[in-house]
């Protein structure tokens, strides 16, 4: 019922039922139920938490090892058995992740500040060689991906294989079979499909196929000749570990080139559901360039560089729309740039995003005080 208020609407296709994360928790688990619910709703994550309650017969919750239902909305699920000492530890890390109260840890340890190291490529090179061309190439970091250098179109089904492909690089066959296959009841089908699949890729200028068989292996796997945006950007993120601020803003603006949109924002939900849907792959992708924006914008604002700032908040917002933290770089860079105009513009633009979260949802703490200062000058000078 509440599914339009959430930032998971655009993960659903109209009519589809969204299925949660289900949490049973027994009695005696029931301050731990709700510390977890607190700490789900720091991430906003999908999750319903059942605490153990008197139930109605037509409520109960029939429990079985390998499938189980709740009922009555006849929602199955496999229960994931959690020993008691386990439990309590768990309970100790969910009332620390829910806490408000966070301990500061005085440290007089200097920052460390990375040297250039001459036995390191140079960041011109590398930005050289990450980013040549490719005979083929699959667009992930946009809204509706694409593969581009075939010499046709092929269809969504297979297109997204190929993305998955291009995403994971090597994967096992079962897995393959498992994703794209689930109830196929013969291996043909699948094993037809990709062949395909290997067909539309063609073969490198060595006469290998760009898709290599599993036969010996147990694997697919992409040759080099097909290159992928998010494994650009993947790479150039790393590759600015440890290196001195230039070097890094560098390395971290090519990444942040590649963005072209809300990952996977338009795509086919049915064909493209490992992408959408499984939050091991959109929340690592997301996680990381929203984590690359945010370094981006700290080290644009240390460097007196705020319109670089401002344009990494905007890349990081265009990858998770609503993001509070990109919200926070937009008002500094703001600040720093002297627009007063702006820094109101950003916080009401983070007050809409927690209000589509729903009627009681508020702007984080965080935003709020850094807002108060922010403001707090020309509060003074009306009064």
């Amino acid at each position: 019922e509440r599914l339009q208020a959430t930032p998971y609407e655009q993960r659903v296709a109209p009519g589809e039922i969204f299925h949660p994360t289900i949490v049973l928790i027994a009695a005696e688990h029931a301050e731990t139920a709700r510390k977890l619910g607190d700490a789900a709703a720091l991430v906003n994550s999908p999750l319903a938490v059942v605490a153990a309650c008197p139930l109605a017969v037509a409520e109960r919750i029939h429990l079985d090892r390998r499938k189980s239902t709740l009922e009555p909305i006849g929602v199955d699920f496999v229960p994931i058995l959690t020993p008691a000492d386990e439990a309590e530890v768990v309970g100790e890390l969910l009332g620390n992740a829910a806490s408000a109260d966070v301990a500061e840890v005085e440290c007089d340890v200097p920052e460390e500040v990375a040297e250039p190291d001459s036995q390191r490529e140079p960041v011109s090179e590398v930005i050289e060689r990450v980013m040549a061309p490719k005979p083929i190439e699959v667009r992930l970091l946009c809204h509706k991906p694409r593969v581009e250098g075939l010499y046709a179109d092929p269809p969504a089904k297979q297109l997204s294989v190929i993305c998955y492909l291009a995403y994971h690089r090597s994967v096992t066959s079962q897995r393959l079979r498992d994703t794209f296959w689930p109830t196929a009841t013969s291996r043909k089908t699948a094993d037809n499909a990709i062949s395909q699949v290997r067909s539309i890729l063609g073969l490198t200028p060595e006469g290998e196929n760009r898709l290599t068989q599993a036969i010996n292996s147990g694997e697919y796997e992409l040759s080099a000749d097909v290159g992928c945006d998010w494994t650009r950007a993947d790479a150039l993120i790393s590759e600015a570990t440890g290196r001195p601020a230039d070097e890094q803003l560098a390395l971290l603006k090519a990444a942040l080139d590649l963005v072209g949109g809300q990952v996977g924002g338009d795509a086919p939900s049915r064909q493209f559901s490992w992408l959408v849907d499984d939050h091991a792959v959109y929340g690592h992708v997301e996680c990381r360039l929203l984590d690359a924006a945010n370094r981006l914008g700290e080290l644009a604002l240390e460097s007196d560089h705020p319109s670089v700032a401002t344009w990494s908040a905007g890349l990081g917002l265009a990858v998770v729309p609503g993001s509070e933290a990109m919200y926070r770089l937009q008002m500094r860079a703001a600040s720093a740039e002297g627009s007063s105009q702006r820094v109101h513009e950003a916080f009401g633009a983070a007050e809409r995003a927690a209000s589509a979260l729903g009627p009681w949802a508020e702007v984080e703490r965080e935003t709020y005080d850094l807002f108060s200062s922010l403001t707090q000058p020309e509060e003074a000078q009306a009064s």
